[in-house]
């Protein structure tokens, strides 16, 4: 039975490293930095856009959403960060939840 435990045990402490997140933007370099979340076992779950044709369509498995809904979004899904790769972005940003990290990504040459 200990053992089993121990076997278990060592899923659940890796699923708690899976961050939620939600991007702002939908161009290429958010679309690449969603690839490399995913890839290091991340969810994305929402791409924010200021296109309102964008609304409500799907990027691979993340929604689109506008800008006002992200506050609510952050709180309702229990977001733990919040990425831009534009600068453009911070002054579109009203207010995000302080249980959550606003981080910026820049990519290298080589990314």
């Amino acid at each position: 039975m200990q053992q089993l435990f121990k076997f278990f045990s060592r899923f659940r402490f890796k699923s708690k490293s899976k961050k939620k997140i939600i991007i702002l933007g939908t161009e290429y370099p958010e679309f690449k930095l969603y690839k490399l979340l995913q890839s290091k076992g991340n969810t994305v779950l929402f791409f924010i856009s200021e296109d309102p044709w964008k609304y409500n369509s799907r990027i691979e498995d993340a929604f689109c959403r506008c800008p006002d809904e992200l506050f609510s979004l952050c709180d309702k899904y229990k977001i733990d960060c919040v990425y831009y790769c534009e600068h453009s972005w911070l002054g579109k940003v009203s207010a995000i939840p302080p249980t959550c990290s606003l981080l910026q990504y820049e990519f290298n040459v080589h990314d």
